[in-house]
């Protein structure tokens, strides 16, 4: 899978060559692995072609770079996407006498399009946008797969054509206007998004799935080349089938979606859709790794159980991520990733689950397209319904029923909520056609309030009611399917899926759009789909042997998100501020006054309309950030409780930002309110997590004046913890190796138990009341001994961070949810914050003292370094698998040598004096620096222009010191060790199929060693 971007101009000057770069740099996200391009020019005055792609690597990884051409360089293509027949294609065409020079996907199209034109588009199976640039008829082709799986916008100004992956990238061009289509309002606000070939831009469209785009001297057709659906409707339904013809079909399409050279698992949610696929892919292999998420405290929208009940039946590795509400901290980002406002409030679950599994896999196999083949919507039983209700007058229902039902609390995360809002969404629009009936069941935003908001707006459905009569010859759900399948899936599921995914550089396949299942699934008559009132019985009986009631009985859920709980507590600022009076006034796209009942009427809990406020609010973050600004800018986008993100993914790359979670709530710190007399603070390991726990302490140290406060660390944290003008940072530091580092297995050692003694004596006399966990504890073999400190610590108030095993010696958790995106400093602070100290310094920070600093300025002078730049190296570490080769830190500082006369220090501790004056041999004018003491290290760290080191505690000395520091990491997670809030902080490092991994005790890993100078210089 991979970005794709490009141009196409008649005539005229060539465009800039930083254009198509620009462009391609937009979308390095969805391709991390690899970049190309390829212009041609056919003279001064055009036309001229320019096609990119940033590269996904999954399929033939040595050879499958793009763009890529035919045998004689006349056919060039840039591909988004996989051909699971591949294979057979290229049998097929070798037949015909062409000639291949990769196994990659990409070059069968090349050959199909010579061998076959336009109409190559009907052999491939798979999910693909893709552009082929063809010099003999000077042409541009374009194609996007049938049901509109990979995206494909494009754009046309008057000098040029351009397409992308993307509608972010084509803004690359000046000449394309950010502006927004009111034409298209009605529509996002009735159906959430904006069906194609329409946008919500004024002046970009989406190819239409299942069309191709044909550009030749200036002149632009498109055509649909797929029939979609109603050809697979067009006669009667089949005979009945059984389940085993159902499963077999069903197992093909696993099968051929497992087509890849690079891990790959599934998402799991525990419904019907997600069970059938894991079933088949355990099935055919061995113990597949599946991904869940869910949401913490939100009654009926955390369904991990029933995730776990199948991981566990069938037999998979399974991870889970569990959302927590300042999770919403990353609406600006994941809309960033959009491109358009989707009201989908699913977009975060999603986004979370994508960066999840992207951890351990790069292609995740999903469920999206079951419900729209076999039924799976309780829409689609709607008749039912009205036929129980038709029988009551109308005033009856508008005036008594429906006002009734309003007065039930407006929440949906118990049953009885859930059952009145349904009731409510298929009550109110009883009087309408069949047709708008069923599209207003679909609709996101209430009729009622959009009319309110939106006074002047069309007909939003005017182009899905003449979908119906395509189809009008089948049973009415067979039509709903088919509308849905045309309008619904592609406009929402498929396009938040490829979006959150790419987010991540996580390929997402769907093997329920398989074609073969789709024409399968039309022949399967209705009443095996919609059985009384159970919807996808076929699928249902299908997995009746295979897993326990609990699974196969539960009724349809989707991806539910508890927005009406976040809008009215960790949105609620945002909400007020972003929907003022003044600033829906300013914009003029809606009524001041409409949207002002709604987001009060939300607010006070007097009405459903959570989704309604949720839909809005993205309309308007989307427009802060694609409109109001070019998006280009890296000097971000700020709203008062958010931070928006900057920086795109690549490989090499240096990462930009996180966003910033909102801190938690602060609690009185004690049921007084008088605060803590005596505060013990635990943070176990190297100089990286000492330093990570300062800003808290100092943060502590100002809320508690008169507080005494005592830090539990080994003895190498605790020579970081020198007296400084503010004071002594603890009173009393407790400096204990065995209790607190090394294996699991210390705790059958007899240095163990005397330390434990030790402390234990102290905790007596020190007598906390308030113990404070900052380490990071996410197994029982982890916990263990934080555990027996903490409960032999006498405090009868335990806070820590809500992760792992925590919760049997912690009194007070808080969320942690997003503890692998955030600094450890980051997450330290909200322990102080929630404990009610106020946060002011955000970075770690060491000031050495002044004989210190007089010592590193002494070795400047003794090596006659004063007044040169210096840049310090830091090769070494306490773990070889995390060490940069020597050589390439040799060959580094030749370069910064010659280009910025930088000279080289290399620093590391005293037993490493030997090595580092060999490589310091290396070099003219280096030198090896062994500090006496951690302080002496700060110092001259503070002393030098630059520092650049493997991933260990010298790079977190000196972005404390604040030096410039250029981090190279391998092994481990960079998001949570980077000091990414911390200016002059950048991290380098190459991403590989098997990142993560913490393998601590071998040598130097791959991901290190193929890590080149240049991204690094």
């Amino acid at each position: 899978m991979c970005g794709i971007t490009g141009y196409v101009q008649r005539r005229g000057p060539a465009p800039p060559e930083s254009l198509l770069d620009r462009m391609n740099a937009s979308l390095v996200h969805r391709g991390p692995d690899d970049g190309g391009a390829y212009r041609w020019s056919a003279g001064p005055t055009g036309p001229h072609v320019g096609l990119a792609m940033r590269r996904l690597a999954i399929i033939d990884l040595q050879t499958g770079h793009q763009p890529l051409a035919n045998e004689d360089g006349s056919v060039w293509i840039v591909f988004n996407g996989e051909i699971y027949n591949h294979e057979a294609l290229r049998r097929d065409l070798e037949a015909r006498g062409h000639r291949f020079r990769t196994r990659s996907d990409t070059e069968a199209i090349v050959h199909a399009y010579e061998e076959y034109g336009s109409a190559c588009v009907s052999r491939l199976r798979g999910m693909f946008a893709f552009a082929i640039w063809d010099e003999r008829r000077q042409e541009l082709f374009v194609a996007r797969d049938p049901v509109g799986i990979k995206p494909l916008y494009w754009a046309q100004t008057a000098q040029r054509l351009l397409f992308a992956s993307e509608a972010k990238a084509l803004f690359r061009d000046p000449d394309v206007p950010r502006a927004v289509d009111r034409a298209a309002l009605p529509e996002y606000l009735a159906c959430l998004s904006v069906r194609a070939p329409r946008t919500l831009f004024a002046e970009i469209q989406q190819l239409p799935p299942g069309h191709w785009l044909r550009w030749r001297d200036g002149q632009i057709e498109t055509r649909e080349y797929w029939a979609g659906p109603e050809a697979l409707l067009a006669g009667e339904a089949g005979p009945l089938v059984t389940p085993a013809q159902v499963w077999e079909v069903l197992r093909e399409s696993v099968d051929a979606h497992r087509i890849s050279d690079v891990p790959l698992g599934a998402f799991l949610s525990g419904g019907i859709d997600s069970t059938v696929i894991v079933a088949a892919l355990a099935e055919l292999e061995q113990r597949p790794r599946t991904f869940s998420i869910g949401f913490r405290g939100a009654g009926l929208y955390d369904e991990l159980e029933h995730a776990r009940t199948v991981a566990a039946q069938v037999g998979t590795e399974h991870e889970e991520f569990v959302v927590d509400p300042d999770s919403v901290a990353l609406l600006p980002e994941i809309v960033r990733h959009l491109d358009e406002p989707l009201g989908d409030p699913s977009v975060i679950p999603n986004y979370l689950l994508a960066q999840l599994a992207r951890r351990y896999v790069t292609v995740a196999l999903a469920g999206t397209g079951g419900d729209e083949l076999f039924g799976g919507y309780r829409r689609y039983l709607g008749d039912q319904f009205v036929r129980r209700w038709r029988w009551l007058p109308g005033p009856v229902r508008r005036s008594v029923l429906l006002p009734l039902l309003r007065c039930f609390p407006c929440t949906d995360d118990t049953r009885l909520g859930e059952a009145v809002r349904l009731a409510e969404k298929f009550l109110a629009p009883l009087d309408l056609d069949r047709e708008r009936r069923y599209l207003a069941w679909n609709s996101g935003i209430d009729p009622v309030a959009r009319r309110r908001v939106l006074r002047d707006g069309g007909d939003p459905f005017a182009s899905y009611l003449a979908l119906f009569e395509r189809v009008r010859h089948r049973p009415f759900p067979d039509q709903a399917m088919y509308v849905d399948l045309r309008t619904y899936l592609p406009g929402d599921p498929l396009f938040l899926t490829d979006r959150m995914t790419m987010a991540h550089g996580l390929e997402a396949r769907v093997p329920f759009l398989d074609l073969p299942v789709m024409e399968f699934a039309a022949r399967v008559p209705l009443i095996q789909k919609l059985r009384g009132n159970v919807t996808k019985a076929i699928l249902r009986d299908l997995l009746r042997d295979r897993f326990p009631p609990s699974i196969w009985e539960r009724p349809k859920r989707g991806f539910g998100t508890p927005i009406d709980l976040w809008l009215r507590r960790e949105l609620a600022s945002l909400v007020k501020r972003l929907l003022s009076p003044a600033v829906v006034r300013e914009r003029g796209y809606f009524d001041p006054d409409g949207v002002a009942w709604l987001v009060d009427r939300q607010a006070r809990g007097r009405g459903r309309f959570s989704q309604e406020v949720w839909t809005l609010l993205v309309f308007e973050i989307w427009h802060r950030i694609f409109i109001d600004r070019d998006y280009g800018s890296r000097s971000g986008l700020t709203f008062a409780d958010l931070d928006l993100p900057s920086g795109d993914r690549g490989v090499p790359r240096v990462l930009a930002p996180t966003p910033a979670a909102p801190p938690p709530t602060p609690t009185a710190p004690s049921a007084s309110g008088s605060g803590p007399r005596r505060i013990a603070c635990l943070r176990r390991g190297g100089l990286g997590d000492t330093l990570s726990t300062l800003p808290a302490l100092r943060a502590l140290r100002r809320a508690y004046p008169e507080a005494r406060l005592g830090l539990l660390t080994d003895r190498i944290g605790a020579g970081l913890l020198w007296e400084t003008e503010e004071g002594a940072l603890a009173d009393e530091i407790v400096s204990l190796d065995c209790l607190y580092s090394g294996r699991h297995t210390a705790i059958f050692t007899p240095r163990f138990w005397r330390e434990l003694r030790e402390y234990v004596r102290w905790a007596r006399r020190f007598q906390p009341d308030l113990f404070v966990c900052m380490d990071q504890l996410y197994g029982w073999g982890e916990s263990l001994r934080p555990a027996l400190m903490a409960l032999l610590s006498g405090a009868r108030r335990r806070v820590g961070r809500a992760s792992g095993r925590t919760g049997w010696f912690l009194t007070e958790r808080i969320p942690d949810s997003r503890w692998r995106e955030r600094s450890p400093h980051q997450r330290n602070l909200d322990l102080a914050a929630y404990l009610g100290a106020p946060i002011e310094v955000l970075g770690p920070s060491l000031t050495p003292r002044a004989p210190a600093m007089a010592w590193a300025a002494a070795e400047r002078r003794r090596r006659g370094w004063d007044g040169r730049p210096i840049v310090t190296m830091h090769p070494l570490g306490t773990r070889e698998s995390r060490h940069w080769p020597a050589g390439r830190f040799i060959e580094l500082a030749h370069a910064l040598r010659a280009r910025y006369g930088l000279v080289t220090a290399f620093i590391g501790a005293p037993a490493e004096a030997e090595v580092l004056a060999a490589l310091a041999r290396s070099l003219p004018d280096a030198g090896a620096i062994a500090p006496p003491s951690l302080e002496e290290a700060a110092a001259w760290l503070r002393e030098s222009t630059l520092v650049v080191g493997n991933d260990s505690g010298i790079v977190h000395m000196a972005v404390a010191v604040g030096t410039p520091v250029v981090a190279i990491f391998g092994p481990g997670e960079h998001q949570l060790w980077g000091y990414f809030d911390q200016p002059g902080y950048e991290l380098v490092r190459l991403e590989l199929p098997c990142w993560p991994c913490y393998r601590s005790r071998c040598g130097p890993e791959p991901c290190l060693a193929r890590l080149e100078v240049a991204p690094v210089l």
